[in-house]
């Protein structure tokens, strides 16, 4: 429909960076690296006000500097030790290619990714082979397999409405498509599946 303007008020806020710091377990020593805009309600609420909120600390970056350099994303989260970070579905596969891209004398010589407890993935349709291309790239420097946490948020709730998805569904798409219903495809063709991620 339209766009419509939403207000968000103190409360609203302070109520969002509750159920974050509850559902995400932010502690006051805790470390979120991000390179998300201030103006992008992920990067505002989840990024900046929630190290604030929640007492933790804060790492930033610009985001014209994680789109000339994806890895550094990855390099800042090893340099500080982050615990926490979130970005979009693309921003996940976008940075495990151009690691892979990099010729060995560029990739960094030490990445220390085990402090890291959760990487939130939304603000798009999240999809399993971006997670998956950014397990397989970066689960050698110590990236937990459950870290990445798929969910869902938008503005008119302040950001973040839920996590914790991890159910993965393949569905014939034209079944869904033409009768309204959901079957689970027997064929092999991938052009009539559809791959669901759940978000919590």
């Amino acid at each position: 429909s339209q766009p419509k303007g939403v207000a968000v008020g103190h409360r609203q806020l302070s109520h969002n960076c509750s159920l974050i710091r509850r559902q995400f377990g932010v502690e006051v020593d805790d470390v979120n690296v991000s390179w998300l805009p201030q103006y992008h309600d992920m990067g505002l609420i989840g990024s900046y006000l929630g190290a604030l909120y929640c007492g933790g600390s804060g790492v930033y970056m610009s985001p014209l500097s994680f789109i000339k350099n994806p890895p550094l994303w990855i390099k800042m989260c090893s340099k500080y030790k982050a615990t926490h970070t979130q970005a979009p579905n693309f921003a996940y596969k976008l940075t495990a290619r151009k690691f892979n891209a990099l010729p060995s004398s560029k990739k960094p010589a030490e990445l220390d990714l085990g402090s890291m407890q959760h990487m939130f993935n939304a603000a798009e349709p999240v999809t399993a082979d971006s997670i998956d291309a950014f397990y397989d790239t970066f689960e050698q420097f110590g990236l937990s397999r459950n870290a990445i946490v798929p969910g869902y948020g938008l503005a008119e709730q302040t950001v973040y409405v839920c996590d914790g998805g991890s159910q993965r569904l393949t569905l014939d798409k034209n079944a869904l498509k033409e009768n309204k219903v959901v079957t689970l495809p027997e064929t092999a063709d991938e052009s009539v599946k559809k791959h669901l991620i759940g978000c919590g």
